[in-house]
């Protein structure tokens, strides 16, 4: 089923990143939550910076994603030196 996070949530750990409190974090897991582009927009955006090097796993599945949200996704990771260990992305949508 659906679990409660929110875009505020994404928001946290994006400001959390930026801050390099995460920066040894190598898995990040969201799925089934109710994170849309903005929230998608914030981790996009701290991801891009670099904060995050290490990560490996971004599991956004089940989340209401859309076309601007997978847009800052894609610039994130075609910024040089951004995600440079990330092997694994899913952001396939919940339904409805």
């Amino acid at each position: 089923g659906q679990r409660s996070l929110s875009d505020a949530d994404a928001a946290v750990l994006a400001s959390l990143a930026r801050r390099k409190q995460l920066e040894r974090l190598t898995y990040l897991g969201l799925p089934q939550n109710r994170i849309s582009d903005g929230g998608v927009c914030a981790l996009a955006a701290a991801l891009r910076g670099g904060s995050m090097r290490r990560l490996k796993v971004l599991d956004l599945s089940g989340n209401r994603v859309g076309a601007e949200g997978r847009r800052a996704l894609g610039n994130a990771l075609e910024a040089p030196g951004a995600l440079p260990s990330l092997i694994s992305l899913s952001l396939n949508n919940a339904a409805g």
